[in-house]
């Protein structure tokens, strides 16, 4: 249950920058993808 969430959430935000053009993008995604990956890290502590 928490992979199928994890892969659709990983899944909006890839499409989401995509729409997203330049430089606003790539500072965007940058910050999305720390806390993302905080995130899913701190969620297999949780679990494991």
């Amino acid at each position: 249950e928490f992979l199928k969430t994890w892969e659709r959430a990983l899944f909006f935000l890839t499409s989401l920058l995509l729409i997203i053009p330049g430089n606003i993008c790539s500072s965007i995604g940058l910050f999305l993808f720390i806390i993302v990956f905080y995130v899913h890290k701190k969620g297999i502590k949780i679990m494991g």
